[in-house]
Order: C-alpha cells, then structure tokens, then sequence
C-alpha cells in the first residue's frame, strides 16, 4: 500500500518530482526519460512486483526465514510512509 502510495505521489506531483526526489537512481531514471517519470514508475512497479514475488516465495517455502525479512521491511515502509507524509524528518 505504501508503494501505492508513493506512485499515486510521484504522479500527482510529476512537475516537480525531479527537484525532490532524493533516491540518486530516481533522478537518474527521470533525467534519462527527458524529465517524464514514466520509466521511474514502471521501475518502481517492477521492483514492487519483484519483492512481494520473493516474500511469496520464501513464505511458501520456509516461514521462519521469510518472517525475518517482512518484519524490517515492514518497519522500512512504516517509516516510509512517515517520511512521505511529513510526520518524521
């Protein structure tokens, strides 16, 4: 949700995504597509996809290890979503 979240941002706020967004390979990818986030997005829909196909994976075949990775990420996009909606930082 949190993903979701951040894309629904990033595109509402297109117009100025590119002064603000602090992930270096962001702005990277932004530059590259001449100023349009189109391909920032579909990067981040694709690495989106790519770890809730590994949490997937490592729950249907071992739950404790799998345990230990959603835990932190967990955390991570809790404090993302504080940090996207200004409450932290």
């Amino acid at each position: 949700m949190v993903s979701a979240w951040d894309t629904y941002l990033s595109i509402r706020f297109q117009d100025m995504l590119r002064e603000r967004e602090l992930n270096p390979i962001g702005c990277w990818l932004i530059d590259l597509d001449g100023g349009d986030v189109a391909i920032f997005m579909g990067v981040k829909f694709a690495g989106t996809v790519l770890v809730l196909g590994v949490l997937a994976f490592t729950y249907m075949h071992c739950r404790k290890f799998s345990w230990g990775l959603m835990v932190p990420l967990f955390i991570f996009q809790a404090l993302l979503l504080a940090f996207l909606e200004g409450w932290i930082f």
